[in-house]
């Protein structure tokens, strides 16, 4: 125990721990690469319009009125797949998530 705080302690004076912990602890981009950085997020928050919907219903713990899943399965509450559906867009209505693109669950399922 004593010799690895010894290594350490010799380690940290000489500067290869400071290099560790900058792996491990990123430091910040240099000013020129954060020019560039803004156009990522304004893309990646034009992508997913609707996680925030879905999240706020999950986090409040709020039932959505109907779910649209991953597959674009429409699941009200009265569908065998709603309480199973844990991927989903939220909607208010069945119609509005129709609209979106999605289909009513099969009769038989």
């Amino acid at each position: 125990m004593l010799k690895n705080t010894l290594i350490f302690a010799l380690l940290a004076t000489s500067g290869f721990v400071a290099n560790a912990q900058t792996a491990v602890a990123p430091k910040p981009a240099p000013a020129a690469a954060t020019t560039a950085a803004p156009a990522a997020p304004a893309k990646s928050a034009a992508v997913t319009p609707a996680a925030p919907a879905a999240a706020t219903a999950k986090a409040a713990g709020d039932e959505p009125a109907v779910k649209k899943s991953k597959n674009s399965i429409c699941h009200d509450k009265t569908s065998a797949s709603f309480k199973q559906t844990t991927n989903f867009t939220a909607f208010k209505t069945m119609d509005e998530c129709v609209k979106s693109g999605g289909r009513p669950p099969k009769a038989g399922k």
